[in-house]
């Protein structure tokens, strides 16, 4: 964190310095540029007519606020001195102004050839803003100086301008520190996508780091990520590989005690028909274990063949297969209005083994004389179309403190006691809906029973009457 505290810290300077220099070069236009020129020399102009009409007025007294332009007398204060710096008249008696005053005469700020032109109005009170000396209308030299210090229309003006050019400066500093900002967030928002696909299960996730962050304390942890999940990665595979292999091992021997007890049985007493039934009916759901551990090991594996699939076709076919199953145990399986030319990219038969797992099981957990519902539906998730499969029972449901670990492999729901399966169905499921880029979740019916709805990129979609639906709702 040192580092990044660093990076912090030096944006945050050379933002103020930008700051800084945009200030500087602001009061280098607004001191020596043609606006500022203009400035000096209406002020000049106005300080004229001013000294002339307060010199008239000490003469003869007379209403001076209706002969001084409005644009002056707005909250200025205004003092006529003559060459010696004798008093003439003030409209503001203030003793530290005429202090102001004489001390800018004694130190030579104010000589007959520079008038003393401060521009800096509204700073605190008492400050003598502008002065100069003039020659009246008699031909005397004269001095006026004036105090802007409580408002007026040129104070307003350059009040205005710096207030401008400070937010124009910080406008930019702000960009710049936000640029600074993402440049260095890039390293964390890498290590954010690799953390996220390598907790999908994805081993191969890995963090890019850019050369221009080497030896920073973020690319030292990237580094020490890459390493565990290559290591994880390799003792997955080794683990899938001997998972495949024992179910494999497997398969041949619960074959032939298949077949032996079989051959066994068609000549025996009763008593030991009874018997070899038992163990031809064990025999069989260890060999359906070893099948649903083979195939939980196949679709973790990555896919080596893909093509284009129909999912609308394959939604019907095995909605349609699956209806035989049901018929037979006095259940249905009703599949809904389908979308046509629903396409993805992935592999036909793993595909197929997943639906065909959520509607099996569905059958199982549903009450004879009701029927399993296969729908689905479009949404956008992430700039992308999906489409959304849903696969509905009329059981009793799954308890909400299992609704996450039923799609974990040899775990199941309380609610399945008394029924076939070992718990690999769901777990396959999530395997190969996660291998095609997409989700699985598993959820209550408020009507009753569970809903299992799996989710999956569209690759390729050619259906108006849902786009035309879609594009309803929308302005609906």
């Amino acid at each position: 964190m040192r580092t990044w505290l660093l990076r912090i810290v030096t944006a945050v300077l050379v933002a103020i310095g930008i700051l800084s220099l945009s200030l500087f070069f602001c009061t280098r236009v607004l001191e020596r540029g043609p606006m500022a020129t203009r400035m000096r020399q209406n002020t000049m102009r106005e300080l004229i007519l001013a000294g002339n009409l307060l010199l008239n007025h000490s003469r003869t007294p007379h209403d001076l606020r209706a002969q001084l332009p409005s644009a002056i007398t707005n909250g200025a204060a205004y003092m006529l001195f003559d060459r010696n710096m004798h008093l003439v008249y003030a409209t503001d008696n203030d003793p530290e102004l005429v202090m102001l005053a004489e001390e800018a005469y004694r130190t030579g700020e104010l000589t007959g050839d520079m008038p003393l032109l401060h521009h800096s109005a509204g700073e605190r009170e008492g400050r003598l803003d502008n002065a100069m000396p003039f020659t009246a209308d008699d031909g005397e030299l004269y001095f006026i100086a004036e105090s802007l210090s409580r408002h007026n229309a040129i104070s307003e003006v350059y009040t205005v301008s710096w207030t401008g050019f400070r937010i124009l400066a910080l406008v930019l500093a702000a960009g710049l520190v936000f640029l600074l900002l993402r440049f260095t967030e890039h390293p964390a928002r890498e290590m954010r996508k690799a953390l996220r696909r390598f907790a999908r299960g994805e081993y191969d996730a890995r963090v890019n780091m850019d050369k221009r962050f080497k030896g920073d304390e973020l690319a030292k942890l990237a580094y020490e990520f890459n390493s565990m999940a290559e290591h994880m990665g390799r003792l997955h595979a080794e683990q899938q590989r001997l998972f495949g292999e024992i179910s494999h091992e497997m398969r041949s021997p619960l074959s032939r005690m298949s077949l032996a007890v079989e051959l066994a049985g068609r000549s025996v007493p009763p008593e030991t028909a009874r018997l070899i039934t038992r163990i031809r009916r064990d025999a069989d759901r260890l060999g359906t274990l070893s099948n649903e551990m083979l195939e939980l090991a196949r679709c973790q594996r990555p896919a080596h063949r893909e093509e284009q699939v129909s999912l609308t076709d394959l939604v019907r076919q095995v909605a349609a297969d699956s209806r035989f199953e049901a018929e037979a145990s006095g259940k249905r399986v009703e599949c809904g209005p389908l979308p046509e030319h629903v396409e993805i990219t992935g592999n036909r038969e793993t595909l197929y083994r997943m639906l065909e797992n959520v509607i099996r099981n569905g059958v199982r957990h549903t009450p004879q004389d009701t029927a399993v519902s296969v729908n689905m539906a479009f949404a956008e998730h992430a700039g992308r179309d999906e489409a959304i499969i849903r696969i509905a029972d009329k059981g009793s449901g799954v308890p909400q403190e299992e609704l996450q670990s039923i799609f974990r492999p040899f775990v199941r729901g309380s609610s399945s006691h008394g029924l076939e399966g070992k718990g690999l169905g769901l777990a396959i499921t999530r395997h190969v809906a996660m291998r095609h880029g997409g989700s699985v979740i598993g959820e209550n019916n408020p009507e009753g029973g569970f809903v299992v709805s799996i989710r999956l990129p569209v690759t390729k979609r050619r259906n108006e009457e849902t786009a035309v639906r879609r594009l309803a709702v929308q302005f609906s």
